[in-house]
């Protein structure tokens, strides 16, 4: 029964919302049955009945290895990128544009990424960065949550995206252009599905997005904070042709959460990608605290393979 999940959730959009809590859900009724089951064990032994059919054990490892399966299985580490040479180094963060400052700037250059992804721009975090970029570019309205901006030590080109785009995908894409590197760069911000965008709407978004990628000249590289969970369905709608280079760094290393708000955070949700282009490899995807962020940035290495 409790595997009929991964059948029920193709049926309705709306089954993504329980796909957020699944893994505590499933955990939860196994540790529910295992007391029940031992309890009702110590009853009858009190009783001098016989005890409960083994076949609980089976039904209590059922759930426990759903909720393995639905968390785990989005993040199962896939077949390891070779090494990008040439690499940039890119960060991509949700910064929170509340309390974004300084110390976010310096969070963010730590290491001396060439490319700087920023969704939600505050004024603060615009000038340290261009101080440090010589090419730089934001799209949006400053200080509301509202900009996603682009600082680079590569020049671009900026494209906006089509017309017909869905109201809850911002950003702009960015085409390298220094010869070396040739790749188009999808600086990103969507809206959480479920608040301000439906499940069917977010699904409708990420398919929009894979779409618009398949039609580049170049390889294409998404970045920024999409807002689904990688249990969702719009994870799965775009990964179809784009790689996660989360799951690119071999056996050792698992993607982890990058929304780390205290309330949420027993829901382990990663929000926050760089995904890629079969033709470009990627290596060292890692997470990196922001300060003031309620997300984790995103940093990896990535380029044309070797």
């Amino acid at each position: 029964m409790p595997w009929s999940w991964f059948w029920v959730r193709t049926l309705d959009p709306r089954a993504d919302f329980f796909a957020l809590f699944l893994h505590l859900a499933a955990t939860g009724a196994a540790v529910a049955l295992a007391v029940l089951v031992g309890l009702l064990a110590w009853r009858r032994r009190r009783q001098g009945r016989a005890r409960p059919s083994r076949w609980w054990h089976l039904v209590v490892a059922s759930w426990l290895a759903l909720a393995l399966v639905a968390f785990a299985g989005p993040r199962v580490p896939q077949s390891r990128s070779d090494r990008p040479r040439p690499a940039l180094t890119l960060i991509t963060a949700n910064v929170r544009h509340q309390s974004a400052d300084q110390r976010s700037v310096e969070d963010l250059v730590a290491g001396d990424p060439e490319l700087v992804a920023v969704q939600e721009t505050t004024t603060e975090l615009d000038a340290g960065l261009r101080a440090r970029y010589p090419y730089a570019h934001s799209r949006g309205t400053i200080d509301n949550g509202d900009m996603e901006s682009l600082y680079s030590t590569v020049p671009f080109t900026v494209r906006d995206l089509p017309e017909d785009r869905p109201a809850d995908v911002k950003g702009f894409r960015a085409d390298l252009d220094d010869g070396e590197h040739r790749w188009t760069l999808y600086v990103l911000h969507l809206r959480q599905a479920g608040l301000s965008v439906t499940f069917q709407g977010a699904q409708d978004s990420a398919r929009w997005i894979a779409e618009l990628a398949a039609t580049e000249e170049r390889p294409v590289v998404v970045a920024g904070a999409l807002d689904f969970s990688d249990r969702q369905a719009p994870y799965r709608i775009i990964t179809e042709d784009l790689r996660d280079t989360a799951r690119a760094d071999g056996w050792l290393r698992w993607p982890g959460s990058t929304f780390v708000a205290r309330v949420l955070r027993p829901l382990s949700l990663r929000f926050d990608y760089v995904l890629a282009s079969p033709e470009l490899c990627s290596a060292d995807n890692r997470t990196v605290s922001i300060a003031g962020s309620d997300h984790l940035a995103v940093r990896v290495e990535i380029g044309a393979c070797d």
